[in-house]
């Protein structure tokens, strides 16, 4: 890895059958040191979000895993995924069509390398021979598998090979609610447009490359005041959506929501038009200055 040998450290990824284990175990966690030193003390759990197989090679993954969970001590979560960017897979070596096949052989290659002691394993894009690797992972048998991707095709591949999926959706939601908008500045008006084609909710979709949900939000500092869809009126394709996201509810294990057949019903007679959404309780919080909605309530959740 790239950041092991800019920190000045020296990585032995995997030695032949028949090494010496005591030969191989003290640079087997250098580079390790170096990235996680200043986590490793923390009770938070460290993890990739996402790490792409399609990129990297599956013994030198292998280490890397293995150490940066045994430095955290069982704390690392394996977030990997395949990638959607053609261009940029094929740069690495991989043939875009068979990327997913080849990213489940580097998972069950990596799964192997972690179980046995002298692993080998022999697929159509993954071969090697028997060998060593140490350290082995501190969780057992491996640190969870979590497989980033959209419904279905990543959920599909989570059941699979993986201990769990992440929808990409919640991602851009994590990002958005903990990176972005507390560095929106707070004197002026921030609006987030384009937003990607699985957020659409009630929004017509553009048919850009890649396609995008004709919505908006507009934000002043980290409050979002108003959000705006140029709205569906193609009720065969709401209901679609609503399907959908029912389908990933039960994925989850959530409850699933009833079909709004009103709405449904006349959403073919919606001429072309657009709506806007604004909460006045928001805009008074920001003129008053305020960081809790109770306070420019004119009663309580409770009494509502």
């Amino acid at each position: 890895m790239p950041w092991f040998s800019a920190a000045g450290a020296t990585v032995t990824v995997s030695c032949p059958s028949g090494c010496s284990r005591k030969t191989y175990r003290k640079v087997k966690r250098t580079g390790g040191k170096l990235l996680l030193s200043p986590v490793v003390k923390k009770k938070l759990k460290v993890g990739t979000g996402i790490a792409l197989l399609t990129q990297r090679d599956p013994i030198v993954t292998a280490k890397v895993v293995s150490t940066i969970d045994q430095l955290s001590q069982g704390r690392f979560l394996f977030g990997v995924g395949n990638g959607w960017n053609q261009d940029e897979i094929e740069n690495h070596g991989t043939a875009f069509k068979s990327r997913h096949k080849l990213a489940r052989e580097r998972i069950e290659a990596m799964k192997t390398i972690w179980a046995n002691e002298e692993p080998e394993y022999h697929g159509e894009f993954v071969k090697f021979e028997k060998m060593k690797q140490w350290p082995k992972p501190y969780q057992k048998p491996h640190p969870p598998i979590i497989v980033g991707g959209a419904f279905p095709y990543a959920a599909r591949r989570a059941v699979r090979y993986g201990d769990g999926w992440i929808p990409r959706d919640d991602w851009l939601d994590l990002s958005m609610t903990h990176l972005l908008q507390p560095r929106f500045p707070h004197d002026r008006i921030t609006v987030v447009i384009d937003y990607p084609a699985s957020q659409c909710a009630l929004a017509r979709v553009r048919r850009d490359d890649p396609p995008v949900a004709e919505r908006f939000e507009l934000y002043l500092g980290p409050i979002e005041l108003a959000n705006g869809y140029h709205e569906l009126n193609d009720a065969a394709e709401q209901r679609a959506r609503f399907e959908r996201d029912n389908r990933v509810r039960r994925e989850r294990g959530q409850h699933e929501l009833p079909m709004d057949e009103a709405l449904l019903a006349v959403l073919d007679d919606l001429p072309d038009c657009a709506g806007v959404a604004l909460g006045v309780e928001r805009l008074l919080m920001c003129l008053e200055d305020s960081h809790a909605i109770a306070d420019v309530l004119a009663f309580s959740f409770d009494q509502a």
